[in-house]
């Protein structure tokens, strides 16, 4: 069925609302979410139950064709542009791309619809629902033979990140963080903005706030507001441990970042202690700098005194290949991928990776170890010993328990397969940027 065949048969928003249970039944609610949940797994799609009833046991590929069936079952869910952004059609849409389209975690999804984990746990169950509905009719299963019934915790929302007592004000921030639009952010204009805002309390302590910022930084993308929130509590701590003193700001790029480091300088007499409210506004800081997707790093030398470093992503993106021989990791690959600070570059001929000696050098490679003709061990020492790649960082997928193995070959980090969202994302940032230091 193509993508014409499923929006000819979309439902209008009366019949959504009015698709309940009485539709779908059990069974088959159960085998379309274990299939949601396996949507890039080849081995357990070619398994599923509903290959005969959705018409695709025969295809070349009956893996590939369940996942298009559903992908495009999911997008012909989507709302009409006159529907309200706010309705329960809506909802349904988001929870299904981002959910199981776009693999988010459920914490993710709650962090991008601003939900609590039990709320998303309710609105994946209703939209795995009127999923299952929208296919019984498109592809009139209503005739098939009733199903036998289905144990009691079977049909039950998979129990994954589980909500661990976070603070309320650490949850607050982090749906800040989430909802606010990422915006391209000219440094300069970015830490103007602050010095101009806390000037009056600098004059009041005498002190002095110098910025430099070097010409042809590049831009920022970033939640302005909340990183000029964690500036502006960064610098208001400086000021108060500098007195007659000075502050200073500088900024200065690296690979995929712009760092800027706060420094005080207190006058002759020496800097008062850090209070308590000062070393909660450095603590905000630093939540809301990695909330955004930075970094934010605190060391705390003699008298109280500190050194502020914040590293925040810039504008380019990061160029990541991605070497895997299987069609279906590099397309979940890509997905992650999506709409981050990281370029995919995708390849499943290792041996042309440094074959062609004008090919643009990665930032980051991603790396396989079951590869074709070649494999995954000598890739990396080969990848290590080229002059193009040696100092590339490489991480490791693999399904194999070699982590010690691959780190003592030169990898940069190892990631156990199936990988998921959240952790390739973690093992990317990590790779550029520094270790976390802590103040206090």
């Amino acid at each position: 069925m193509t993508t014409g065949d499923l929006t000819a048969h979309r439902p209008n928003r009366g019949q959504t609302e009015d698709m309940t249970d009485r539709l779908a039944n059990a069974v088959f609610v159960r085998d379309l979410r274990h299939a949601l949940q396996h949507l890039y797994d080849a081995s357990e799609l070619r398994k599923s139950p509903l290959l005969a009833p959705l018409g695709v046991a025969r295809r070349d590929d009956p893996a590939v064709a369940l996942r298009r069936l559903l992908l495009q079952a999911i997008a012909a869910l989507k709302p009409a542009p006159d529907v309200p952004a706010q309705s329960a059609t809506w909802r349904t849409y988001q929870v299904l791309s981002l959910r199981y389209a776009e693999q988010y975690s459920q914490r993710e999804v709650g962090v991008d619809l601003s939900l609590s984990i039990r709320q998303v746990r309710r609105e994946d169950s209703r939209a795995v629902r009127a999923l299952a509905d929208y296919l019984w009719l498109t592809h009139n299963l209503q005739s098939h033979p009733p199903a036998p019934p289905l144990p009691a915790a079977a049909d039950a929302v998979e129990v994954e990140d589980a909500d661990g007592g976070t603070p309320s004000r650490e949850r607050e921030m982090e749906w800040l963080c989430r909802s606010l639009p990422s915006e391209t952010v000219e440094v300069d204009g970015l830490m103007q903005g602050v010095l101009h805002t806390v000037s009056p309390l600098a004059q009041e302590s005498a002190v002095r706030v110098q910025c430099a910022v070097p010409a042809g930084l590049p831009r920022l993308t970033v939640q302005q507001a909340a990183i000029r929130q964690a500036l502006l509590n960064t610098a208001v701590a400086a000021i108060h441990c500098a007195p007659g003193g000075c502050v200073s700001l500088q900024a200065s790029s690296g690979r995929g970042f712009v760092t800027i480091n706060v420094r005080p300088s207190p006058h002759l007499g020496g800097p008062l202690s850090l209070s308590t409210q000062d070393r909660e506004r450095l603590d905000m800081a630093a939540q809301l700098v990695r909330l955004a997707g930075g970094d934010f790093a605190c060391s705390e030398g003699a008298s109280s005194t500190f050194a502020v470093e914040l590293k925040l992503p810039a504008a380019e993106q990061v160029a990541v290949l991605v070497i895997d021989d299987n069609a279906d990791t590099l397309e979940l690959m890509q997905r992650y991928l999506a709409g981050t600070r990281y370029r995919f570059l995708p390849t499943s001929e290792p041996g042309q990776v440094l074959a062609a000696p004008d090919a643009p050098v990665p930032d980051i490679i991603v790396l396989d170890v079951m590869l074709p003709g070649i494999d995954g061990w000598e890739m990396v020492e080969r990848l290590r010993e080229h002059p193009r790649t040696r100092n590339v960082p490489i991480i490791v997928c693999s399904i194999l328990p070699q982590e010690e193995l691959a780190l003592a070959l030169g990898a940069a980090a190892f990631l156990h397969k199936p990988v998921t969202r959240r952790s390739l994302l973690a093992a990317l940032d990590h790779l550029l940027a520094p270790p976390e230091t802590g103040c206090g």
